[in-house]
């Protein structure tokens, strides 16, 4: 409904359309937006093609970006490999450090599997440190033929303990100073407002989502 249109762009790896995709959008953007009217750009990214022409253009354009980091490099390296089969845990961090030096402070999301949800504390420590101030965890669960779930998904009650360990860590030493989205969010609902993300609304399917062959549907699961 505006004044505010979000733009999303999500994957696969979104930055695999190339810099000068993203700089036809921003102008069909400012060509078409009502008088009045702005537009939210979030790009969330592994990082791993983020060089500094991309950095020097989601500074300009006001980018908000999100980039992939599963908290520990052991952990990041486990599951996040190149195609040569190395881990991509470095190359994410320098993508962070090279969005600060453009002013940029990026969203950090980590997965969730049942080996990260062991090592809350850690997990959680090693993406503080890299000093962003916003964090997001994602529960993976990935079925498989026979209805039963993969080894590395985790379970509700891994899940919760592994949450319920961050939130200790993060009450006790960084409250105020760095956000937790589901925490964050959790705190808007009790305090009797709206929360921001979608499956915590009273009414949910206003992320509109846009696939590649066309299709469109109002939620991205």
């Amino acid at each position: 409904p505006g004044p505010v249109i979000s733009f999303t762009w999500h994957g696969g790896e979104p930055v695999l359309a190339g810099l000068d995709f993203y700089r036809d959008a921003v102008a069909f953007q400012k060509e078409f937006l009502p008088e009045g009217w702005e537009c939210w750009n979030n790009l969330q990214t592994n990082g791993l093609g983020l060089d500094d022409d991309w950095c020097r253009f989601l500074a300009e354009e006001r980018f908000d970006v999100g980039v992939s980091v599963d908290g520990t490099m052991a952990l990041h390296d486990l599951y996040r490999k190149d195609t040569a089969g190395l881990g991509t845990y470095s190359r994410a961090v320098e993508a962070v450090k090279r969005l600060q030096r453009r002013g940029i402070q990026p969203d950090l999301l980590c997965t969730v599997t049942s080996d990260t949800a062991q090592q809350g504390p850690e997990v959680y420590r090693a993406l503080r440190d890299l000093n962003t101030g916003w964090m997001q965890f994602i529960p993976i669960v990935v079925r498989n033929a026979d209805g039963g779930v993969t080894g590395e998904s985790v379970t509700p009650e891994a899940y919760g303990t592994f949450l319920r360990e961050v939130f200790c860590a993060w009450l006790y030493h960084d409250l105020a100073q760095t956000e937790v989205q589901l925490f964050s969010e959790t705190a808007l609902v009790l305090a009797g407002k709206t929360a921001n993300v979608c499956f915590m609304q009273e009414n949910c399917g206003r992320a509109v989502v846009v696939e590649k062959d066309g299709s469109v549907f109002s939620c991205d699961h």
